[in-house]
């Protein structure tokens, strides 16, 4: 289902800027220099009445020259929200009122009136009606009101019609205070709204409803009691200052701050983006391509392009959350997909930088119809700015790095080079030599090789060019502490039964530690850098007491089995002192001035690893996977190389689903492995129609360099998988999937009542759908039930006796802005919601439903 946000107005005019670069093989991105801008006219509604005026729904409000009182009406029409769902709709709609905290609001109208009048021409889809309203209040209580449903066709005749107002009571009142309402088809939310037992039609596309000289009477007599502009003839148009070929959210904001606007400063000009407050209650701080349809993106059938550039400045108020998400859309084997772009973060900087990054390229099979670009500030740090001058694909050039001894001149052989921008290293073969493809722009880099110290350099790429590295061999520090692991382990991670053995070279000490002296020593476990267990906190990492050499020149060693595997941490010494043999009174212990308490690693590896943000070559005991979902994972000890897993290793959640990596490095990554929780989530549709795994944003930079293999197990007998569906969330938008098929995906299976799909490279978030239409949710109201606040602004609390599976949200022409899986929660994000009146739709854990109108503010 595609995403639709009420109030959201934006427009582009097209300019497709072909073959400009040097290759014509790609084309370029429309008004690339946000040069061009207009105000630019959006739509026309009709003065004193409240109507859609979000993009997708523009079409579904028209201003008509076919009028019966004046020159103008107002025609309202069913629109399709999805092609391949006939019961997805927008409707259209003309309200006169408002939503406010108390609900339904309505106009002020100090006048006594018994019926309201209207005419119409009206052609119906079958099983649909239109809906016309009227209520009536007085003192802010409802005292009368009245609704018909109109169905068929006028055959293009004007018919009149006329709602009788019924009354509290039954006797006519006065009335301050009135709503008027006219539908295109009679979706669910307008009875509920209004207060009236709901129809039994069905909404389709294609119903037309057009009105005109709308007004009441009272009793017998046929003079009109008017209302303001109950004839449609005063319009106002609406419209929007945005680069052309952009989008914006510049109409959700009414303080005269925008998020998008023009600058031209010290010879610059572009775009800026402020990370602003919407109305209702949101930072804005996005930019979009966006074509005439209002659909996001613009047509591309072009080849994929090398690289994309950016020329920006970035002023972040907190931490930087800015980013420029590219993607294609297109066709592979027949099915609508998403591939190529990427996702990349930009980093603050005080000056114009120019920036380039890589993009990820299409499949041979795979054709590319719309192009599609964000560039987003983020969900936090109001304030932020981002500048952007320029934003153009772009060649690449092959830059090739020699990296060779310093010393001898020999070639270094797998040294990473790792370049600002990118989050993986690329890699020299036996001759040192490493390929890399770069877009035009500077680039710092570091290169680092085991037995090295680590290289660092910057690069002007402007053309093809060579690079070259000279590194200095690595020499420990005598002034420094020596470690050599000699017990053969080579990914120095220890389990129950393991052997372990150290060579130790502690640094000068003052005094000198006299040769042949026993030590007194303690195993300690290390948890971070500069903080551990002291021995009698920690559980025995060895079966028995080590042993323990003499020392002798500062160098001793330890060995011993490794006996506690509970517990995770890094296997350190410390030494008190040293043991004096006083003759006949014995040995004494000497305390040192001072204790030494390190942790174990080995030093040339560590010196190595460390540099890449890597634990690899310390002495880890205890390797543990967080707890929570994940609820088995393999036993680590049997695994040979927890570095680079040669079978991949599979996590089972309590929801019957299963996770595979494959080749995962579990000792680098075990702080992205404790997010796997809220990151990857697997949960079934309460209907029983759908199962979802959502991959989240928080866990990308790790997941963007595997494969991950996600099967769904547990699937109820008798669902009937007619159609299976995974879609993507566009980055920067709410949790709704907003295209149809996503890419970098394959490897669908179906059998046995599990469902395996395959996700990888380059993604940000995916919802798996089993559609099965044969499960019906059955209604009922259940009054113990509570949602608060109401109003509300960015949060809704339930509180309920019995479990919730899923809350859902609608708009008051029936779009679905909210669908979210509850797995416990009591409460659900509502800050991506503009300001407005929505029916929340609550799901419990048997099936039942609870509906209830609520106002965000």
């Amino acid at each position: 289902m595609k995403k639709h946000l009420l109030f959201t107005v934006s427009v582009l005019f097209l300019f497709m800027l072909g073959n400009i670069l040097t290759n014509a093989q790609f084309s370029q991105i429309p008004n690339h220099d946000f040069s061009e801008w207009e105000d630019k006219f959006l739509m026309s509604k009709p003065q004193g009445w409240l109507t859609e005026t979000s993009p997708d729904a523009i079409e579904t409000r028209r201003k008509s020259e076919n009028a019966v009182d004046g020159d103008y009406s107002i025609e309202l029409v069913t629109i399709p929200n999805d092609e391949d769902d006939d019961e997805d709709v927008i409707v259209g709609f003309v309200i006169m009122g408002s939503f406010s905290e108390e609900g339904l609001k309505g106009e002020a109208w100090e006048n006594r009136a018994d019926k309201l009048h209207f005419s119409a021409r009206h052609n119906i889809e079958d099983g649909d009606a239109a809906v016309a309203m009227v209520i009536l209040s007085n003192d802010g209580n409802r005292i009368g009101a009245g609704l018909i449903e109109i169905t068929g066709s006028s055959n293009d005749q004007w018919d009149t019609f006329e709602i009788p107002i019924t009354f509290n009571g039954g006797t006519t009142l006065d009335a301050d205070e009135i709503v008027v309402g006219f539908i295109s088809s009679a979706i669910s939310d307008v009875y509920q709204i209004g207060g009236f037992e709901p129809g039994s039609f069905v909404p389709a596309a294609g119903s037309f409803f057009n009105v005109d000289n709308v007004y009441l009477t009272l009793g017998d007599d046929p003079t009109p009691i008017q209302i303001e502009n109950g004839s449609f003839e005063d319009w106002e148009d609406v419209s929007v200052y945005e680069p052309i070929g952009w989008g914006s959210y510049n109409l959700e904001v009414s303080d005269g701050l925008l998020p998008v606007t023009k600058f031209d400063e010290d010879g610059v000009s572009g775009v800026k983006i402020t990370n602003v407050m919407s109305d209702w209650g949101d930072l804005v701080g996005v930019l979009f391509l966006q074509d005439n349809d209002f659909v996001r993106g613009v047509s591309y059938t072009a080849d994929a392009p090398p690289a994309i550039l950016i020329s920006y400045k970035y002023e972040p108020t907190g931490a930087p959350e800015a980013s420029l998400f590219v993607t294609f859309e297109g066709i592979k084997d027949g099915e609508e997909v998403e591939q190529g772009g990427g996702w990349f973060p930009l980093d603050p900087t005080a000056e114009f930088i120019q920036k380039g990054f890589q993009l990820h390229g299409f499949d041979h099979d795979f054709t590319p119809e719309r192009l599609r670009i964000n560039l987003w500030l983020g969900e936090n740090n109001e304030g932020s700015v981002l500048y952007v001058s320029n934003l153009e694909f772009a060649e690449v050039y092959d830059i090739t790095f020699r990296v060779n001894n310093n010393d001898n001149g020999e070639p270094v052989q797998w040294a990473n080079i790792h370049i600002d921008g990118y989050p993986w290293p690329w890699q020299t073969g036996d001759d040192g030599i490493a390929d890399i493809s770069l877009p035009i722009g500077s680039y710092n880099y570091s290169v680092s090789a085991m037995g090295y110290s680590t290289y660092t350099g910057t690069i002007n790429v402007t053309e093809n060019d060579d690079v070259f590295v000279l590194m200095t061999p690595f020499e420990p520090d005598p002034e420094e502490l020596f470690i050599d692991i000699t017990d053969g382990d080579a990914d120095k991670v220890y389990f129950e039964g393991n052997w372990f053995s150290a060579n130790i070279t502690l640094p000068p000490t003052d005094p000198a530690i006299p040769n042949n002296s026993d030590l007194v020593v303690s195993v300690v476990l290390f948890t971070g850098p500069d903080a551990y267990l002291e021995e009698g906190d920690a559980p025995n990492i060895f079966a028995d007491a080590p042993a323990v050499s003499p020392i002798n020149e500062n160098t001793f060693s330890i060995s011993g089995d490794i006996g506690n595997n509970d517990v995770t941490g890094v296997i350190g010494l410390k030494i008190t002192g040293i043991m004096i043999d006083m003759g006949p009174g014995g040995m004494v212990e000497q305390p040192l001035p001072e204790p030494i308490a390190f942790p174990i690693f080995d030093t040339y590896e560590y010196a190595y690893y460390s540099q890449q943000g890597s634990d690899r070559g310390m002495a880890i005991v205890g390797v543990s996977i967080p707890d929570g979902n994940i609820v088995s994972h393999p036993q680590f000890s049997q695994i040979n190389d927890l570095y680079n897993t040669d079978e991949g290793i599979t996590f089972i959640r309590e929801d019957h689903g299963t996770i595979y990596f494959p080749w995962l490095n579990i000792i680098d990554n075990r702080d992205q492995l404790a997010q796997l929780n809220d990151g990857l989530n697997i949960a079934g549709d309460p209907n029983g129609q759908g199962f979802y795994v959502e991959v989240d944003l928080n866990i990308v930079p790790f997941l963007q360099s595997h494969w991950v293999d996600v099967a769904l197990g547990n699937i109820p007998d008798g669902v009937n998988v007619e159609d299976v569906l995974v879609v993507r969330t566009q980055f920067g938008e709410t949790g709704s999937p907003a295209s149809d098929k996503a890419g970098n995906t394959d490897d669908y299976q179906l059998e046995d009542g599990v469902f395996s799909f395959r996700i990888h490279g380059g993604f940000s978030r995916y919802s798996l759908v089993l559609e099965d239409e044969s499960v019906q949710a059955r209604t009922f109201e259940m009054e113990s039930a509570t949602l608060f606040p109401n109003p509300f602004n960015n949060q809704i609390t339930i509180s309920v006796a019995e479990a919730v599976k899923e809350i859902r949200m609608t708009s008051v022409n029936g779009q679905t802005l909210v669908q979210e899986i509850m797995n416990g929660k009591n409460s659900v994000n509502t800050s991506l919601l503009p300001a407005g009146f929505y029916i929340v739709t609550v799901i419990m854990e048997d099936g039942s439903v609870i509906k209830k109108p609520m106002i965000k503010k």
